[in-house]
This record gives C-alpha cells, sequence and structure tokens, in this order.
C-alpha cells in the first residue's frame, strides 16, 4: 500500500518538476526576449538620432560652403576682377565642388550609419521572435514531459508494482483488472 502511494507521489513529483523546468526555461527566454526588443529599439532610437545629426551636418556644411563661397565672390569682386567669367569664376566653381564632394562623403558616411542602425535593430527583431519561438517550445516539452511521466509512472506501476491487480484477495493495492492475484508471473501483462 504504501508502496503505490510512494510511486504515485514519484510520478506526480516527476510530472511537476517536468512542467516547472518547462516554465523556467520558457521564463528565461522570454527575458531574452523582451531584452532582444529593448536592443531592437534602442538601434531603431539610435538610427533615428543619426539620421537627425547627418542632415544637420548636411546643412551646416551647406551654409559653410555657401559662405565660403560668398566671401571669395565678395574678394575678388573688391580686387576688381570680374566675378561671372574667367579664372575667378573657374576658381570658385572648382571650390564649389570640392565643398559639395565633401558633403556627400560626409552624407554616405552617417547615412551608411543609419542602415547599419536599422539593420541591427532588424536582427534583434529576428532573434526576439526565435526567443518566443523557443519559449512556447519550452513550456510544450514541459507539459509534454509531465504527461510522460504521468504515463510512464502508470506503465511501470502496471508492469512491476501491480497498481492495475485485482484487490479481491484483499493483498492487492491499486485498480481492479480481472486478473487473479494468483495468476502465473507474467501472465496478462503487456
Amino acid at each position: 500500500m504504501w508502496g503505490a502511494i510512494l510511486a504515485i507521489a514519484s510520478v506526480a513529483l516527476q510530472a511537476f518538476s517536468s512542467k516547472k523546468g518547462g516554465d523556467a526555461q520558457a521564463e528565461g527566454l522570454e527575458q531574452s526576449r523582451a531584452i532582444a526588443r529593448h536592443n531592437a529599439v534602442l538601434a531603431q532610437i539610435d538610427a533615428k538620432a543619426l539620421g537627425v545629426q547627418g542632415q544637420e551636418d548636411d546643412l551646416l556644411r551647406l551654409y559653410e560652403g555657401e559662405m565660403a563661397m560668398g566671401g571669395m565672390r565678395n574678394a575678388q569682386g573688391a580686387m576688381g576682377a570680374r566675378t561671372d567669367v574667367g579664372a575667378p569664376f573657374k576658381v570658385r566653381a572648382q571650390f564649389g565642388s570640392l565643398m559639395e564632394w565633401q558633403r556627400m562623403r560626409e552624407s554616405r558616411k552617417w547615412r551608411k550609419g543609419v542602415e547599419d542602425f536599422k539593420q541591427e535593430s532588424g536582427s534583434y527583431l529576428l532573434q526576439a521572435k526565435g526567443y518566443g519561438s523557443a519559449a512556447r517550445n519550452a513550456q510544450t516539452m514541459g507539459y509534454l514531459g509531465a504527461g510522460s511521466s504521468i504515463l510512464g509512472g502508470m506503465s511501470a506501476g502496471a508492469k512491476y508494482g501491480g497498481w492495475f491487480s485485482s484487490s479481491s484477495s484483499g493483498s492487492g493495492s491499486g485498480f481492479a483488472t480481472g486478473v487473479s492475484a494468483t495468476a502465473t508471473p507474467g501472465a496478462g501483462r503487456f
């Protein structure tokens, strides 16, 4: 009698442990999922901040270039040179091209940084999705492990413990199956 009670308690403890183990693993994965989502949001914020800063820097470089071009034109005019033709015009055109080239080069750098942050954000979102799937799987495995423990315990009880043997003689414990307690060993077992 005590053996059957202890066996049932053991099966229940195994099932409980399996379920709790699955829940604990799922909770850890959910925390990892939350961290990945948080990192994705931070990467998106960084991308937006870098984009705004890059646009401001582009405007600043444009205004600085325009001011330098205006100063150069004023200096050439003050010397009495015609500023719309010849060498003074060519010098200003080359200087303007150089300023535009520098502005575009710097613009390319920050735009690449924005794209890098967006890709990083996407990577974190994919990680979060994977952690969510893994958490659901861990919880399912906990339930399956609990069910397996219960079925395994019932099977072992039926095979070795006599849980399902007849209790008509008074010496058996468990559930009656119609098999005599005095039957040949091994007879009627599955």
